[in-house]
């Protein structure tokens, strides 16, 4: 089964052969898949492929070589790759003008195909984007062309004012601005680096983006009228955008960046704040470790506290028992005082030998 080229690699064979003016037959393959040419079938085209062999560029005997090959296949693959050519060929093509052909469908199938992410090479998206006329297509087709040509990385500031001037969002429409912004001074920027600045340079970036930008500027406007506070932000935003890419400013500032300098002076301000923002973060640090260096000293008196207290009711048992045995040895003296009362009244013979075992008695029971 034959196999027929991609949409990416048609569209890489496809615009090389067009980049190449000098030795390129690419608007024969043009108009021919376009039937423009009414020169035969696939016979016609194989032998002038041959005659045509030592002027032809590779890119288009590859063209020519599917092409010949599609219209000789009825498989659904050389269908296809015949209507892709037709597709993106088309508004290349003299058939472009005329209003018998499905111009707007054509249109509608190229800009699907970008927005679906098919085409890898946002060049040639963009290429393709811009070959379509406006006058082919109905507003809400070419409204969805500008839309998807804005926010390809190829889009020029024109490019977006076509797109804003169907816009009734305020909020789109600073969007919009303000990418374009960031693209300007990206454009700048490599010029504005040298050490000898190119003022010629300079001035064709900053009047090829201004048309678009003051377009802008002036939607933005007519969506701000119904608002004082709104028109004034409008008014702040244009000043700061003409201040910004003024010739006479970005030539004024001595350090040679103003664009830089534009940008970074939110830097300069944040690089202030930093010391303070580093003070606070160590202060919440320094409170934090003596917040738990007094969790850790509480923690020491609470176990000390607990020590004592242990001691302390250690005490009072002994304190306790000491009262107890007291409590009993004078139970023993008392009962001893009694006994020798009464043996005091006894015989002679036996008083010095009764009281005598008594206090033998006592002592034993106070060692204890």
């Amino acid at each position: 089964m034959r196999e027929y080229m991609d949409i990416n690699q048609f569209l890489d064979t496809y615009f090389k052969a067009l980049s190449n003016k000098k030795h390129s037959r690419v608007f024969v393959f043009i108009n021919a898949v376009q039937g423009l040419l009414n020169h035969g079938g696939p016979d016609y085209w194989q032998r002038w492929l041959l005659d045509m062999q030592d002027s032809l560029s590779e890119d288009d005997k590859a063209l020519f070589d599917q092409y010949i090959a599609a219209m000789q296949d009825n498989s659904p693959a050389a269908k296809d790759f015949l209507n892709m050519a037709k597709v993106f060929t088309f508004f290349n093509s003299a058939a472009t003008q005329d209003m018998r052909q499905d111009r707007e469908t054509k249109a509608k199938v190229i800009i699907d195909a970008v927005r679906n992410g098919a085409i890898e090479n946002p060049l040639y998206s963009y290429k393709l984007l811009k070959q379509i006329p406006e006058y082919a297509l109905s507003k809400e087709t070419d409204k969805a062309r500008w839309q998807t040509l804005s926010q390809n990385p190829y889009a020029t500031t024109d490019d977006a004012a076509e797109y804003a001037k169907y816009s009734d969002s305020r909020e789109e429409l600073l969007k919009l601005i303000d990418d374009f912004k960031i693209k300007i001074e990206n454009a700048l920027d490599p010029e504005l680096d040298k050490d000898v600045k190119n003022t010629d340079n300079i001035k064709a970036i900053l009047d090829n983006n201004y048309d678009g930008l003051n377009k802008m500027l002036l939607y933005l406007r007519d969506l701000s009228t119904h608002d004082k506070q709104l028109y004034s932000e409008m008014e702040e935003l244009r000043d700061e955008i003409y201040d910004k890419f003024s010739m006479q400013n970005i030539l004024a500032f001595k350090s040679g960046n103003y664009i830089k300098q534009y940008k970074e002076s939110a830097e300069m301000q944040l690089a202030k704040l930093k010391p303070e923002l580093t003070k606070a973060r160590q202060d919440l640090v320094d409170a934090r470790a003596r917040e738990q260096q007094h969790d850790s000293a509480l923690a020491d008196v609470q176990a000390e506290m607990q020590k004592l207290q242990e001691q302390l009711k250690q005490k009072d048992e002994e304190l306790k028992k000491a009262k107890t045995e007291n409590g009993l040895l004078k139970g023993r003296v008392s009962v001893f005082i009694q006994d020798v009362e009464k043996r005091m009244n006894g015989s002679i013979l036996n008083k010095g030998h009764d009281i005598a075992n008594l206090a033998m008695t006592l002592k034993q029971d106070i060692s204890k």
